[in-house]
């Protein structure tokens, strides 16, 4: 699912994705996604806390690159 929103900002790239996501202080993400009326609503300092451990669980050496 294409991504157009991150808490009411728009997203039109991964790098809006990626500095939306970063920049936000608040405690929910919500995304809205292409399909009206279709959101995900995501615990910020939970995906924090568990992306070391996904990464690491799928093998993956970093979450990007430059």
């Amino acid at each position: 699912m294409l991504v157009t929103a991150v808490n009411g900002r728009p997203i039109t790239g991964l790098q809006d994705l990626i500095t939306a996501i970063e920049a936000s202080t608040e405690r929910w993400l919500v995304l809205d996604l292409v399909e009206p009326g279709r959101s995900l609503v995501i615990d910020r300092q939970a995906a924090v806390n568990a992306g070391p451990e996904i990464l690491k669980q799928y093998g993956v050496p970093k979450d990007r690159n430059p």
